[in-house]
């Protein structure tokens, strides 16, 4: 889940309770975290500007990659189920840009 204290959890559906930790790094509230369909990773975008790639969806996840987006807050994320690692980007001003995760740049 996204929360305002710029903290993400991971909850595990029989126990409803969070796997580890908040997993920190972002610096204002996180408005969207999205899980990738065939692989143990996850993004998430905040008002902070920046999206991250995160690997691992139990007690031993990690902060993979952090993305300058360029944006004055990112809104939504998506995360593409390819080989290349692809996610989208949604502004507060509605502008949608993709980013090469393993480059960490704008395509």
């Amino acid at each position: 889940t996204a929360s305002d204290d710029c903290s993400i959890r991971i909850w595990g559906l029989k126990q409803s309770k969070p796997f580890q930790r908040a997993m920190k790094g972002h610096t204002k509230p996180v408005s969207s975290v999205k899980v990738h369909g065939s692989k143990p990773l996850w993004v998430s975008g905040s008002w902070d500007g920046t999206i991250r790639l995160w690997e691992g969806l139990d007690r031993n996840c990690k902060l993979v990659t952090v993305i300058n987006t360029r944006m004055k807050a990112v809104r939504d994320v998506a995360i593409a189920n390819t080989m290349i690692q692809t996610v989208a980007a949604a502004s507060v001003d509605g502008r949608v840009r993709l980013f090469d995760v393993v480059a960490r740049q704008t395509l």
